[in-house]
């Protein structure tokens, strides 16, 4: 009953935690929604999503991965203003990183000779720890930053790379595990903070498109307004 009761408020600590660093990443590209009951039953629905990663596995990894990306997505799309899929976009992202980050701590407690299966409260910890980490250096970098709308082609060909990041990783990580020499070990650890990086460069290429878009649009006001 002892033990129980430490895991409990320790997946509850987790989960909370996961609110947290979600609020802080979408505060720093979105505004907030007035309505606060669909913002509370969305918030419940993560946070109950995260009691039950944090104590159970029923799923696969995929399948854990899938379902957080939507719950992810709605509660963007019910607690924050903004266009759809451009939120869809940004939460897949954040699943990417978060990924990720999972992944380079796993690596971690294995160049270490420990099971990455077994610490799973510090690997979780940890993992969300980087995550945070990354945020507050996103935030610095997209101070007062505003970030338009791009048409859905381009938020098409935007969420190519996070999700190419998570499949790609999955794979290597796997794959390494199995062999489970250090050196191929450590390359593929390498290798995620390559990815990881490109998918923090994605946020720099949105930026960057969202003010070409934008300066377009002006010119052709301007253009009209001339004529």
């Amino acid at each position: 009953m002892f033990n129980y009761g430490n895991a409990l408020i320790a997946d509850t600590t987790l989960a909370i935690f996961s609110l947290y660093i979600l609020r802080k990443y979408f505060e720093i590209f979105f505004q907030k929604k007035d309505n606060k009951i669909v913002g509370v039953f969305c918030w419940a629905l993560y946070f109950t999503w995260q009691l039950i990663v944090g104590s159970i596995n029923i799923f696969p990894a995929y399948i854990n991965v899938i379902i957080s990306i939507i719950l992810v997505s709605i509660v963007s799309i019910g607690v924050f203003e903004g266009d759809i899929l451009q939120k869809v976009v940004f939460s897949v992202l954040i699943n990417a990183i978060w990924m990720l980050a999972e992944f380079l701590v796993g690596y971690g407690f294995v160049l270490c000779g420990i099971d990455y299966m077994i610490p799973k409260f510090w690997g979780s910890l940890f993992s969300k720890l980087m995550a945070l980490i990354l945020i507050v250096c996103l935030k610095k970098f997209f101070h007062d930053e505003n970030i338009k709308n791009l048409p859905n082609k381009y938020n098409f060909i935007l969420l190519m790379m996070p999700i190419g990041s998570m499949f790609v990783v999955y794979n290597i990580f796997m794959i390494s595990i199995e062999i489970n020499q250090k050196k191929y070990i450590s390359a593929s650890w390498t290798s995620i903070v390559i990815i990881l990086l490109l998918n923090i460069v994605t946020f720099k290429l949105y930026l960057f498109l969202s003010k070409e878009k934008e300066l377009q649009k002006y010119n052709t006001v301007y253009a009209q307004q001339l004529e």
